[in-house]
């Protein structure tokens, strides 16, 4: 139903969520967005949605102004992190080594001494495990879904660095990513930037630091291109509206209150 409604269905944003929690429909509701409620159907679409009402979530309402600021600026720095990491550092150890400190620079080629693979297989062939492992998690109950991830995720990382497949500054840049990516509370977006993460590697692994700025270049034009029913997608930071940007990452007046006789 998605690909009939949205305005863009051959990109990998989503430009409407899905959610069967009555509290995410009420504040929608109230923000005077558009809900679809479907007969046999548990879930209800909301639209129009952008990218900052995706990184948001129900309690951060409830939050105290200074803590819900830090929470929604940690989820846009860790949508930065775990997107461009392992692009980055296959961009400087396999094209720029002389950007990194010289003791880095010797720790990280010590590492991959043995290994036999070339900088972006290597780190290709990670991110893949981990996004494998990440949808078997999924599809397992809940009380075995979780054990399976870890106890999997550690078995494995261990089992590849000492069969000399992958380097541990690998593993600890794989282990990042995939911290930072599980710091957003919509699957969908998720998985969007999980596909940015692949397509910034491979142009990274053809042309270097280039090739990264390249790719970001290609999808912050993509982003601001992207509109869900008339709405820009980046709005309020583009086109910008400092007073709604502002009210987006600190609510004091929200959370002032006044003092009672």
């Amino acid at each position: 139903m998605q690909k009939k409604i949205v305005d863009y269905p051959l990109s990998m944003f989503p430009q409407v969520y899905e959610t069967e929690r009555p509290d995410y429909t009420s504040i929608a509701l109230g923000q005077g967005k558009i809900v679809l409620v479907v007969d046999n159907s548990t879930f209800s679409v909301v639209l129009p949605a952008t990218l900052f009402n995706l990184i948001e979530i129900s309690p951060d309402n409830f939050r105290m102004a200074l803590d819900n600021s830090f929470i929604r600026m940690l989820r846009i720095v860790s949508i930065l992190v775990a997107t461009i990491l392992p692009a980055l550092y296959v961009a400087l150890v396999g094209y720029h080594p002389e950007l990194l400190p010289t003791t880095l620079a010797l720790t990280i080629a010590e590492s991959r001494n043995n290994i036999p693979f070339p900088i972006y297989l290597e780190a290709i062939m990670m991110i893949f495990a981990l996004d494998v492992l990440v949808e078997a998690s999924l599809r397992l109950p809940s009380f075995v879904g979780q054990t399976i991830g870890i106890v999997g995720g550690l078995v494995i990382g261990q089992a590849a660095v000492e069969a000399g497949l992958v380097s541990n500054t690998m593993i600890i840049v794989s282990a990042s990513t995939a911290i930072t990516s599980f710091t957003l509370p919509t699957w969908h977006l998720i998985s969007s930037w999980r596909i940015a993460r692949y397509l910034l590697v491979l142009m990274s692994s053809l042309l270097g630091i280039f090739g990264l700025i390249i790719g970001i270049a290609y999808l912050t034009f993509h982003l601001c291109n992207l509109s869900s029913f008339g709405k820009p997608y980046l709005s309020p930071a583009t086109p910008l509206n400092p007073k709604e940007l502002w009210n987006l990452f600190s609510r004091l007046k929200n959370n002032q209150f006044s003092k009672t006789k």
